[in-house]
This record gives structure tokens, C-alpha cells and sequence, in this order.
């Protein structure tokens, strides 16, 4: 990811006293080189002249409004164009092909300069940490951060580079969009390269592909990554792998790309691990409302919310216009992990063309927030699922805590499914024990036998990764977290003051994470200041879907 100045970024401090600069430093000043030098003048969004100094603000001049127009892209394939155009048409039908360059953004440095954004969430290293103590200290609080060194022995590491993902996935097909049905846009993977290399997209199609172990010609990429010890725990996998929801990526951006801020399906965390490019991350607490979030009350005529011009424009005026509110960014280079706790809003935009791998999974770490997420979005799996629970994992401080959450929020498995038990006065008399207890027997009749021993050897596998001190850890640590209410967000005296409702379920310092048991001089946590943000004018363009 070129860019030029100096890089501003976080100090991580190890136990012996050594400072560390984030992974792939190195190669970023690499990049750095590249780049046109800081406060050239460059076109935004809306065709304006934006100056962009070193510091990222940046300011627009007064000229005549215009649309810039690329010369369409000369590809490699003579099938290339022709594809990428239906492509397009299917993924956003309201906007012509030749219309999602035409903003110009490919002309601007804005990415580059990005780079120089001053980082603000923690980074730890793998030889410095105990998986007990990340509990402690960043799972059970529900806190964001960088984990580097624990993807060092993966092969993708050397795989994963552009011209060898080209080479040994050729002829093989991946998603680079949705239908407005919902069906999957695919392209083959030489014409995808083709179209990376080439295209001049305000924001291009991205490659996200969650079916990879479905076909034989894509499968050995799961032999590629492996998930860090540090997640262990993947509850979501016992109804097995028919049954669960989407949980794994693997995603090929190109510059430009990115994913709208959005919060991670059914009450899940994720990790999204870098082997090539560069990423900036843009991270709010949960007690943050959706509207301020999405910002499409501080949008200007023309504009979109398109993840680069989110992050150009809509940003700052976030930051500008709620101050007390936090932001958490950093950029994530090769090499590095980032955890996203549950239910913490986040956008990605790839300041260079970016390979990368992302999994969701529930934990014992957030059980209980977790479950609540479930069981009110999906059910009729949340039902098979508990019933599931109770085979695999009795233990009171497990099944036994959500069989009494159920109990206490009035939620009963009725018809195969979870439903909210309305009574005039004291809980629903319990008629569900027998129809539950029969379902959980026709239905454990009816598993395949094949699925249940390959879950069987899930759970060894999950259960052999938790030591007693990260048993421990995992629920002496939630029984001790405060159950003081989230501060209070800043109210306005316009109607928006209703939108700053905080969230029930997570407690978050206003201007700082802070690390149980670590020195204060470990890491750098201030929110990055409104001060020296520019409001830069956007562009408009095609929403790409909401995963990371």
C-alpha cells in the first residue's frame, strides 16, 4: 500500500522492554516510496480539486463541478471485458458499466495517504501472550486488537500472491457478487485477475468467497490457513456444517475495495487475517447507534456510502460532528490478525490490492450475548442447535446458563423452533420439556452418523485447546466484569439525540480501551482527533456487501 510521509503508528511493548512497530512495517515504507509527494493536489469524489496534506486533512477548492471519465480498461483476455460488464450489470443494475469510474477515484492518492492515518488500536505478539490472559484481557471485555506472529508457519503465507493464486486456481470460479435474488455472481479466477490488474473502478467488484471446501478445484485452500490457538472455541460448528450459516472467507480486493460499516451476523467475533496488501479499519463500540454509524444524515447531494467515500468523507464529519464518540483505526498489514469483538461496528476499505482469509465463530467468551443474538435471528437453528449444546457441552456454566436465560426471558422450543412465551403474569408454564425432549430424540435419530463423529472430533479438538486457566478464564473473568450501565452518549438538541440509545450488553471507555495487567506505556489507545480531518467531498457507486 504506497503512501508518502512518514507512518505514524502504535507502539507495542513487549515483557522485555523491546518496542515493536506493527507487521510489515518495512514493506510499507517500500510502498511508501511510490507514492507522489504529500499535499499534492488530487480530484475527490465530486470532480472538486482536493489538496491532501501529510497529516490526511484535506480541503477542496472551488471549481466547476465535472464527472472524470477513465478510458475503458484494456484487458489480457478478450473475454475479460464482456464478463466483467455482465458482472457489473447483475451486481448493480441502476448503473451503467462505464459509470463506476467516473468519479476518478483511481487518479486519486487518497489511499496512499491513508496509510499515514494515526493507529490507535493495540497490537500484542504471539510470543508475549497467553491465551488466557487474551481472554482476560480482550475476549470476555469485548475488546478489538492486532495479533501478530501467529500466522507465520501458514502456507499461504507464500501461496496466497497474486500471480500463484492465478496460476493454481485458473479455470476455478468465486463470487464477486450478489443477484438482486440473492444469487451469486461468480467469475473465473483468470478473468478476475485480469480485471484487478486493469481496472480504474471508483469501487470495484471484490472477491468473496464463503464455498471454497464445496468444489475439488478450490478446497486446498483450506489446507492453507489454519485458525490461531487463540480461538479455540467454535460453538456454531456442532449443528454441523450443512446446518451452520456462512463463517469463512476467502477474499481477493482489489484497491480501492472495502466493506461498509456493518456488525458481524448472530451475535459472532471475527478474525480477518492479511497475507498480502493493506487494509484500513475503521472500528465504533456497540453502544453506538446504527444511524450515527452509516452517517447517511451527513451526506451531501451526490454522494454515496460506497466504503471509500465513507471513508473519505463521511468519516470526518463523524468525528467532527460527535467528538466524545470513539473511533478505533488502524491498518493491517501482511502477516497480522485482527480480532473484532461481537457487535463493535467496523468498515475495511484495501489501500492496495489485498488477499486475505476472515472466520466468524461464537465463544464462551460473549456465551451470553452471543445466544441472545441467535436465538432471536435464526430460531429454528438455534433450537437444534441447544439441543445439540446439551450432548456436547452439559457443563452448568455452559448449557446449564443458557437453560436458565431461556427460562428467565421467557423463550420456550415450540413447533421445532425458539419462541417468546407471552404470559399475563410470572413465567409460561413450562410445556415445552416434553415436545423439546422428543424433538432432541426424533432429531438425534435422524443426524447422519458421519456428520455427528465428524462433530464428535470437533469438540475433541475445541475442547483440547482450552486449558484450565483459559476454562478459567473464560467464565471467572464475565463474572467479575461491572454491571455498570454504558456511558452516556452525547446528546444533541436535534432529532438525532434519539439515535444515541446505547446498547444494553457492553460497557466501553469513552477515550480509551485499556489492557487489564498490562503497562500503560504498552499501547497507544487515544481516538484519532477530529481536528485535522478534512471534509473531502465523495462520489457515488456500487455498495459492496457487508463482510470483512
Amino acid at each position: 500500500m504506497p503512501c508518502e510521509g512518514e507512518l505514524e503508528s502504535s507502539v507495542s511493548t513487549s515483557s522485555s522492554g523491546q518496542h515493536f512497530f506493527g507487521g510489515g512495517t518495512t514493506a510499507r515504507s517500500d510502498v511508501q516510496a511510490a507514492s507522489a509527494a504529500a499535499g499534492a493536489a488530487t480530484k475527490g469524489g465530486d470532480g472538486k480539486v482536493v489538496n491532501t496534506s501529510a497529516n490526511g486533512s484535506a480541503s477542496t477548492s472551488s471549481q466547476e463541478q465535472r464527472t472524470v471519465f477513465f478510458p475503458e480498461s484494456t484487458f489480457l483476455h478478450h473475454k475479460t471485458r464482456d464478463k466483467v460488464r455482465r458482472a457489473k450489470k447483475q451486481h448493480r443494475g441502476d448503473l451503467h458499466w462505464s459509470e463506476w469510474d467516473k468519479f476518478g477515484y483511481a487518479n486519486s492518492d487518497f489511499c496512499e495517504v491513508s496509510l499515514q492515518v494515526k493507529e490507535n488500536l493495540p497490537r500484542i505478539y504471539k510470543k508475549d501472550t497467553v491465551h488466557a490472559d487474551f481472554i482476560r484481557n480482550f475476549e470476555v471485555p469485548g475488546r478489538p486488537v492486532l495479533l501478530c506472529g501467529w500466522m507465520d508457519e501458514w502456507p499461504a503465507m507464500k501461496k496466497w500472491d497474486l500471480e500463484t493464486l492465478l496460476h493454481d486456481y485458473r479455470v476455478a470460479k468465486f463470487k464477486v457478487g450478489e443477484k438482486d435474488n440473492g444469487d451469486k455472481i461468480k467469475l473465473s479466477m483468470k478473468y478476475f485477475m485480469d480485471y484487478l490488474k486493469h481496472q480504474t473502478d471508483d469501487s470495484p467488484l471484490y472477491l468473496f468467497e464463503s464455498a471454497v471446501e464445496d468444489k475439488a478445484n478450490t478446497c486446498g485452500l483450506l489446507n492453507d490457513w489454519q485458525v490461531p490457538d487463540l480461538f479455540p472455541v467454535d460453538l456454531h460448528a456442532i449443528v454441523g456444517d450443512e446446518r451452520r450459516p456462512p463463517h469463512r472467507w476467502f477474499c481477493v480486493g482489489p484497491k480501492r475495495s472495502g466493506t461498509t460499516v456493518h456488525i458481524d451476523p448472530l451475535g459472532t467475533a471475527a478474525w480477518n487475517a492479511v497475507t498480502s496488501g493493506y487494509k484500513r479499519w475503521a472500528l465504533f463500540p456497540p453502544n453506538v447507534s446504527k444511524q450515527i454509524v452509516k452517517g447517511k444524515h451527513l451526506m451531501k447531494s451526490g454522494e454515496d456510502d460506497e466504503p471509500i467515500m465513507w471513508f473519505q468523507n463521511i468519516l470526518p464529519r463523524i468525528k467532527e460532528k460527535y467528538p466524545d464518540i470513539p473511533v478505533y483505526e488502524c491498518i493491517q498489514g501482511p502477516g497480522e490478525v485482527i480480532y473484532v469483538p461481537p457487535n463493535w461496528w467496523h468498515a475495511v476499505l484495501n489501500l492496495s490490492d489485498c488477499v486475505a482469509c476472515t472466520q466468524n465463530h461464537f465463544s464462551f467468551g460473549f456465551l451470553e450475548a452471543g445466544w441472545r443474538k441467535f436465538r432471536k435471528g435464526r430460531r429454528r437453528l438455534a433450537a437444534h442447535w441447544f439441543t445439540r449444546l446439551k450432548r456436547y457441552f452439559p457443563e452448568k456454566e455452559v448449557y446449564g446458563r443458557l437453560d436458565l436465560m431461556n427460562k428467565v426471558d421467557g423463550w420456550e422450543i415450540r413447533s421445532g423452533k425458539f419462541c417468546r412465551v407471552r404470559a399475563s403474569s410470572g413465567f409460561a408454564t413450562d410445556v415445552s420439556s416434553d415436545s423439546s425432549s422428543s424433538s432432541s430424540s426424533s432429531s438425534a435419530s435422524s443426524d447422519d452418523e458421519d456428520e455427528l463423529s465428524e462433530i464428535d472430533e470437533h469438540v475433541r479438538r475445541m475442547r483440547a485447546g482450552i486449558s484450565r486457566e483459559a476454562w478459567q478464564a473464560y467464565f471467572q473473568t464475565a463474572k467479575e466484569q461491572p454491571s455498570a450501565a454504558p456511558r452516556t452518549l452525547p446528546q444533541d438538541t436535534t432529532p438525532l439525540a434519539r439515535l444515541t440509545e446505547p446498547h444494553r450488553g457492553y460497557f466501553t471507555e469513552k477515550r480509551t480501551l485499556l489492557l487489564s495487567g498490562c503497562p500503560a506505556s504498552s499501547v497507544t489507545t487515544e481516538p484519532s482527533s477530529a481536528e485535522h480531518q478534512g471534509n473531502v467531498s465523495g462520489a457515488d457507486g456500487k455498495r459492496q456487501k457487508t463482510q470483512s
